[in-house]
């Protein structure tokens, strides 16, 4: 699993043969997944170096309101995209 995170720290849906954003806007929920899976296996972020190099993808994408605003257009183009508006 862990080596299938990307250069910039987050991930997605790794493998071909699925869609992207099958199940959300793929590298928000991608990522959010990903970490929600390494704490449960123990890792901690002080632990683990894909945790901080996630959480650093995180916040990169947080707007300035305080949210998250990935297009659709992530899944279509398998680009991060943020939203517009």
């Amino acid at each position: 699993f862990l080596n299938t995170q990307l250069v910039s720290g987050m991930w997605n849906v790794p493998q071909p043969q699925f869609r992207y954003g099958s199940w959300a806007v793929c590298f928000t929920y991608g990522t959010w997944f990903g970490v929600k899976g390494l704490l449960a296996a123990g890792r901690t972020f002080k632990s683990s170096p894909a945790i901080r190099k996630a959480c650093d993808f995180l916040m990169s994408k947080e707007l300035p309101f305080g949210g998250w605003g990935e297009s659709y257009l992530s899944s279509q183009d398998q680009v991060y995209t943020n939203l517009e508006g």
